[in-house]
C-alpha cells in the first residue's frame, strides 16, 4: 500500500516524496495489513508548510481510495 501511495504521489506531484524507510519498527502497523505511517514535516518545516503538504496527501489518498 505505501509503495503505491508513493507512485501515485510522485506521479501527480514529482519529487515531492522522500521516498519509503523501510525497518522493523512496526509503530501499531502490524494491527492491519492497510496501516500505514505517514511522517509530515520535520523540525526545519513551518507549519504553513505542513498544512500545505497535508492538503496534497488528502488529495492522493482520495484518487487511492476510489
Amino acid at each position: 500500500m505505501a509503495e503505491k501511495l508513493n507512485t501515485l504521489i510522485n506521479n501527480m506531484y514529482p519529487n515531492f516524496s522522500r521516498g519509503i524507510v523501510k525497518q522493523n519498527a512496526k509503530y501499531n502497523q502490524d494491527l492491519s495489513s492497510k496501516m500505514v505511517l505517514l511522517e509530515v514535516g520535520s523540525n526545519l518545516n513551518s507549519l504553513d508548510e505542513a498544512i500545505r503538504t497535508s492538503k496534497i496527501i488528502a488529495k492522493v489518498i482520495a484518487i487511492y481510495l476510489k
